[in-house]
């Protein structure tokens, strides 16, 4: 399918490739200002300012949108750009200034090379002085130089992506898009056949679905670590509730185009309207036609990359060994800059450790499920009478304990038979001293100190 996202009227694209490493930004502009919404569905985006799209917030329009590598680092790129924007009098006014709007999305690819080289506001201000309405270049350029596929069983098993866009013409509408092609996934063609994606040990390609049927179970996924991002835009004349509606149903494409989806994508798609073609159109026509530039936006990226073909992928044995160091000694790095547990954290890890971590009761009152059965009557040991959290009760002063008789101590001895509830009392408390041990006649000898 011919065609870029500029085809549609209002937009221009730039890309800002860094030289020292494969990374860049890539920037739509609509200086004029466009509708917009966005359709997060990975679980592990990494975005700016998409909380405003929504349709009941009040920001009415933005000003462009900003797809970068680097990781949640390369956001800074979107500084450049609100500055670009406002040095030549774009954004929304707000009292004496004007605020330019650039949601922003980006993709991990620190996989090569020096991570600490990532986009900055000085990239995504190059992107913007290359922006034009002219087709964009796709592939190895901008935000996907560093994109890859086919990570299910680790990067080094993967392949190159990239980027790439694609529009179509319908009725007076045109519908574009451009997409960053980063996913754990394989791209696939319109048949079913693999473009780019995973490969075995041996280096040779496989399809990662069929693989998995197969048992060959993947590696431990890091999140965050691949995302497909893109924009779908159209010159028909949309509100925010219906721009956020074109980019849900453009993630059909998506689902066309890579296999498989999975929680560690950061999917995230952008829609604009740019209302240039001064007509309305039906939402499930534009949803149907996002969904097909969509895909084949993803598939000419892949397509466009040099190093895409499967023949053409590294694939001996001491390259893949070489990248796998790779990616372990940038995975060191990320667990050193975390740094080591604090004191407090390695005492809370003791105790979740511990055996019978988690109890909530003191050992006295476990249930029953968890001691030992009891084969004689139940008594409290010496100087262990209650829980450490909880204080014991005093005995009552003198002059508040009954004197007691000696034939009630009597019916306490050991001896006695008692009912119902004296056999519950005989439980709970130990048995009082016998009859004989009391002064004839004499005051009742005062009660023990457990009786309460």
């Amino acid at each position: 399918m011919p065609g870029a996202i500029t085809d549609v009227a209002g937009l221009r694209v730039g890309h800002h490739t860094l030289a020292a490493r494969a990374t860049g930004c890539t920037v739509v502009l609509c200086p004029d200002g466009a509708v917009a919404g966005v359709d997060v569905r990975g679980g592990a985006p990494g975005t700016r300012e998409t909380d405003l799209l929504r349709p009941e917030n009040v920001v009415p329009l933005v000003h462009g949108v900003l797809l970068t590598g680097g990781s949640a680092f390369g956001l800074a790129a979107a500084d450049g750009v609100m500055r670009w924007l406002e040095a030549r009098g774009h954004g929304l006014p707000v009292g004496p200034v004007r605020v330019p709007i650039v949601p922003s999305a980006v993709i991990f690819d620190l996989w090569h090379g020096d991570p600490a080289m990532r986009p900055d506001a000085a990239a995504g201000a190059a992107a913007c002085d290359a922006a034009s309405t002219h087709s964009p270049a796709t592939g190895a350029v901008g935000a996907g130089a560093g994109a890859t596929v086919g990570k299910l069983w680790g990067p080094a098993h993967g392949m190159r992506g990239g980027l790439g866009t694609a529009s179509i013409t319908v009725a007076g509408i045109t519908v574009g898009a451009l997409m960053v092609v980063n996913a754990i996934g394989d791209v696939l063609d319109t048949d079913g056949s693999v473009i780019a994606g995973a490969r075995g040990d041996d280096g040779q390609p496989r399809r990662s679905t069929d693989a998995l049927a197969a048992g060959v179970l993947p590696q431990r996924l890091i999140p965050g670590t691949a995302t497909t991002i893109g924009v779908v835009a159209t010159d028909a004349v949309l509100d925010k509730a219906q721009a956020t509606k074109l980019a849900a149903l453009g993630h059909a494409g998506l689902a066309r185009a890579v296999d498989p989806l999975t929680m560690h994508d950061g999917d995230t798609l952008f829609a604009l309207a740019t209302g240039r073609a001064g007509q309305a159109a039906d939402l499930s026509l534009l949803g149907a036609l996002a969904a097909r530039v969509v895909a084949e936006a993803i598939r000419s990226g892949v397509r466009a990359r040099a190093g895409c073909r499967l023949t053409a992928a590294p694939s001996t044995p001491a390259a893949i060994s070489e990248f796998a160091h790779q990616v372990d000694e940038a995975r060191q790095r990320a667990v050193a800059a975390v740094g080591a547990p604090d004191q407090g954290q390695r005492r809370f890890q003791a105790r979740a450790r511990a055996p019978g971590a988690g109890r909530r009761w003191p050992a006295r009152v476990r249930p029953a499920s968890t001691t030992a059965p009891r084969t004689g009557p139940r008594r409290r040991p010496p100087g262990s009478g209650r829980s450490s959290c909880v204080p014991p009760r005093p005995p009552p002063p003198a002059s508040r304990r009954p004197a007691r008789s000696a034939s009630a101590a009597c019916r306490t001895g050991p001896g006695h038979r008692a009912g119902a509830r004296g056999s519950s009392a005989r439980r709970r408390n130990p048995p009082a001293p016998a009859c004989a041990a009391l002064p004839a006649g004499g005051p009742a000898a005062p009660p023990p100190p457990w009786v309460r």
